[in-house]
Formats: structure tokens, sequence, C-alpha cells
């Protein structure tokens, strides 16, 4: 790389990294169909109080989750084929997931309690 161009966010490492967000929806996802809607504002909720977006169309092209075809009225998800695949491989789990977000949400309430934020 020369050194006056930037990291290209669609290059090389995109198939093999994941979001915090993309993480967080893998956690929310289950074995049964839900809609997008519900499992996104969950997700998105502790995702906008980090910064962040998710984006979840990725997760579908790379087999995490699964989009039911057949239920034109909304969208419903599940996991997908390699999900469990991707949850071991970044190491991810449950417990850990949820005490990191309850702590970053404590911490950014005391900032607003502060008037921090």
């Amino acid at each position: 790389m020369k050194p006056d161009q930037s990291t290209d966010p669609l290059g090389r490492g995109y198939w093999r990294t994941l979001t915090d967000g993309q993480k967080r929806l893998l956690a929310a996802l289950t074995d049964d169909y839900q809609p997008l809607r519900a499992v996104l504002s969950q997700v998105e909720a502790n995702a906008m109080k980090v910064g962040g977006q998710v984006t979840w169309e990725k997760l579908a092209i790379i087999q995490a989750l699964e989009v039911d075809m057949k239920n034109r009225d909304d969208v419903y998800v599940r996991r997908g084929k390699r999900w469990q695949y991707l949850w071991d491989r970044f190491g991810l789990d449950l417990t850990r997931w949820e005490v990191a977000l309850s702590e970053v949400s404590a911490e950014l309430d005391d900032h607003f309690a502060a008037g921090k934020l």
C-alpha cells in the first residue's frame, strides 16, 4: 500500500471481520424465524449507544443469518447455516456480550447523568 492511501474498508479483510453490531446481531438470532425489525431494534438500541450501526445484509451473504424468502409480509430471520461456525470462530458467548452491554449502558447512563454527553 502506498503511504498516501488509506485502508480500503471493502478490501481484503472485509469478509473476515464483523463489526460489534454484527456480533450482537449474531447473539440475538434464534433457531426460529423472528421479525428482522424486532431483532434490529433490540440490537441497534445497544449499538447506537456506542455510536454504531448494524448492517445485517453481510451476515445473510456469509450465511450466518437466514432470511425467510416465503414470507412476503415482513422480513423474518433466524440463524443461518454458518452461524455456529462464526460464533465459535469469533469466540463469542452470550454471557460475555450481556455483561459488556450492561457495562457500556451503565457507563453511558453515568455520563448522561453527569452531563458529559
